[in-house]
């Protein structure tokens, strides 16, 4: 939504725009000063323009700057460039000019920059490599923020960010900054790795294989999984918080640790088509509360659906044949060091009698209720 300053507001001071819905913001021409801190709360702010009468203030490309272009004053908070490049003649990046941008990768700064602000970077997660030219002298203490997610800054020995860097153990690398990776890491029909940031993924038709640790610790929120994709291996989207998965009718294993801890995932489906479900595949997924398995599934390895303490039922086909330990129907009180196992309340197996689906409820004393 936009968003237009009033003509009598003269100055603009910290928490005066809380508006976490903002998208666009236009600074009047009457705005003469602005807090540090003014957009903190503008969450979902893409783009800033000014008033081409305004004496104080510009805008270029969205972003906002005193009107001598001299010192870049803020950078949208929800902008979702992943590479910035700061236009030469700014000479100073104000305190909490970038903060909280999540979405940016790489900051390229030009050889007028002479002062980097306190917090400027904070809270950019994502960011993890900055070019800083032998021109900037002054770098804030806290200038990237209080924890570092910057791995590597790239510029010019015994300059201020080689010193920076040593400070506060970055690694320090002389020459140009490399360009970014491409998203998807493919080899032949293997997807081994995901660089991005978005959290919203088609996985490309032509592959086969979702490899090992592949999607693993990203923000990836829902992932769309073609036709041809036959194997999915381990741990390929653990430790991420998945809130939809779509699977299709070409996979025929899903990994060990392959879906682990994905805490908001809701709900699941295995299609047919998949044969083995592996060790660990839905561990810690604790917001579990449906699951659906294909009727081609044969063997579901120990502990896949451990630490699902809000899945209640599950219908097993007569097509498995083999459950390991504590698969379904148990959580611990301490995930992480197996300790206090618990039986969850009223958990009960769905499945035809005389499969193995009854003999895994009556050797864990889980109810069992027959269908025909």
């Amino acid at each position: 939504m936009d968003y237009e300053t009033e003509d009598f507001v003269f100055d603009i001071e910290d928490g005066m725009l809380r508006k976490n819905w903002l998208e666009t913001l236009c600074v009047s021409a009457s705005v003469r000063s602005l807090g540090p801190r003014a957009f903190e709360k503008c969450e979902q702010l893409e783009s800033i323009t000014v008033d081409p009468d305004n004496p104080f203030f510009t805008s270029c490309d969205g972003v906002l700057y005193y009107k001598t272009m001299t010192t870049l004053l803020r950078y949208p908070q929800a902008r979702r460039e992943e590479r910035f490049e700061i236009p030469d003649g700014v000479r100073q990046i104000a305190p909490y000019a970038f903060k909280d941008c999540e979405y940016l990768r790489q900051i390229i700064m030009p050889s007028t920059l002479k002062t980097i602000g306190e917090q400027a970077f904070e809270g950019c997660s994502h960011l993890r490599d900055a070019a800083i030219p032998a021109s900037v002298t002054d770098i804030a203490e806290h200038a990237f923020g209080y924890f570092y997610h910057v791995k590597t800054i790239y510029g010019s020995p015994r300059s201020a960010a080689a010193r920076f860097a040593g400070k506060h153990g970055i690694q320090f690398l002389s020459g140009p900054v490399p360009p970014l990776p491409e998203d998807f890491e493919i080899l032949k029909n293997i997807f081994v790795k995901y660089h991005g940031i978005r959290r919203n993924v088609v996985i490309p038709d032509g592959i086969t294989v979702i490899g090992k640790d592949a999607f693993a610790g990203s923000d990836v929120q829902t992932v769309y999984i073609p036709e041809g994709v036959t194997d999915i291996e381990n741990r390929a989207f653990a430790f991420c918080p998945l809130s939809a998965i779509s699977i299709s009718g070409s996979v025929r294993r899903i990994g060990d640790e392959a879906f682990r801890r994905n805490t908001v995932l809701t709900a699941a489906v295995i299609p047919d088509s998949v044969e083995e479900i592996g060790k660990d595949a839905f561990n810690e997924c604790k917001s579990l509360n449906s699951l659906m398995i294909g009727s081609g599934v044969r063997r579901i390895e120990a502990n896949a659906f451990l630490n699902c303490k809000h899945l209640r039922k599950v219908t097993i086909p007569p097509s498995v044949t083999e459950i390991g330990h504590h698969a379904f129907g148990f959580y611990f009180q301490n995930p992480l060091f197996f300790e206090g196992c618990h039986r969850i309340k009223k958990f009960s197996i769905r499945g035809m009698k005389g499969t193995a689906a009854e003999r895994y409820a009556g050797e864990n004393r889980l109810f069992f209720e027959e269908i025909l």
